[in-house]
């Protein structure tokens, strides 16, 4: 279809979007390790003063901290942008981007939530559940703003017309999807084993948690499901590696499905770096931006894989119907 320059501006305002919120999930893993989770006592303000700016120059939790709520208020002053022009920008005969529409309220909303779930966070002394929380939001923040960059990516731009090839690509569809929901689950995971302290319930021991498979204390017993989870992981990507190798026709799609593994290996390397570095602060950082970008990749792989096709060839044939667990805007 042909696109005015205000849907352009929409589709670029979406990319800013997720592009400003990843560096906030990276600050925002920065918080807790450096303590600075409570050097602001209240909230929304940081003693008093939304900017604090004679305390933040001699206090470097305090700049962590005011840095995070700061770039979250820019990343919810563009959900609400983006929401508010995808109820404009498309209007007329012919144009029902409703669902598309909703999906851009839902971010609004859910970066608003979000905001109160810091403010809780904050005023409750840092409950491993309210934080946990803080970052399942968080994450499903970041995946929405992925479903409008997408969505509106095909609106502007149009979907490719190619001539189909020989079988589609519902397998690619199903694991990608898969991978998604793991990945989100593992990180989750991730997130409850830092905020209760059970990073290091293990010591410096790997694979094993001091000397056995399933220790007898509830923080070692998380942390080696933590541990098993991101091995079934790795198996998973291996699998939907191997999809993306009977492709005949290799395109965006099984690129990115061959790189799953090999980001896999390097998470899991990472993880046992930070155990032994006894979760360091730069290894805690590298672990979280190779999840997020786990993340993203799966799910682009799920959603390209609705609208596209991949050859692979006959003697892998399988058709499989596409899961609809997701809403059809994403």
């Amino acid at each position: 279809m042909n696109s005015t320059p205000l849907q352009r501006s929409t589709l670029r305002l979406a990319i800013t979007l997720c592009s400003v919120t990843f560096p906030l999930l990276l600050l925002g893993g920065i918080v807790h390790p450096t303590g600075s989770s409570l050097a602001c006592p209240d909230w929304p303000t940081c003693y008093g003063s939304l900017f604090p700016e004679h305390l933040a120059a001699i206090d470097t939790q305090l700049r962590i901290e005011h840095t995070h709520r700061v770039i979250a208020f820019i990343v919810g002053l563009l959900a609400l942008a983006l929401a508010l022009s995808l109820s404009i920008a498309w209007r007329g005969p012919g144009i029902d981007i409703r669902r598309i529409r909703r999906l851009g309220w839902v971010a609004a909303l859910l970066v608003l939530f979000q905001g109160i779930l810091g403010g809780a966070t904050v005023l409750l002394g840092l409950s491993p559940i309210v934080s946990s929380f803080h970052f399942t939001v968080s994450m499903l923040f970041f995946l929405t703003g992925l479903a409008l960059c997408h969505a509106l990516i095909d609106l502007v731009r149009g979907k490719p017309s190619r001539p189909p090839p020989p079988v589609d690509s519902s397998r690619l569809q199903k694991w990608g999807f898969i991978l998604t929901l793991v990945v989100y689950a593992q990180m989750i995971l991730g997130a409850f084993v830092r905020h209760t302290g059970a990073g290091y319930a293990c010591g410096e021991t790997i694979p094993l948690c001091l000397g056995h498979f399933w220790p007898a204390h509830w923080p070692g017993q998380l942390q080696m499901v933590h541990r098993l989870l991101g091995v079934g992981l790795f198996i998973a990507t291996l699998r939907i590696a191997q999809i993306a190798i009977s492709a005949v026709r290799p395109s965006l799609l099984t690129r990115l499905s061959l790189s799953l593994p090999i980001l896999c290996l390097c998470q899991l390397t990472i993880g046992s770096i930070t155990v032994i570095s006894r979760i360091g602060l730069i290894e805690v950082t590298i672990h979280l931006a190779v999840g997020i970008m786990m993340l993203a990749i799966s799910y682009t792989i799920y959603n390209r894989s609705k609208s596209s096709t991949v050859a692979i060839a006959p003697t892998t044939q399988t058709a499989v119907n596409s899961p609809s667990a997701l809403p059809e805007a994403i």
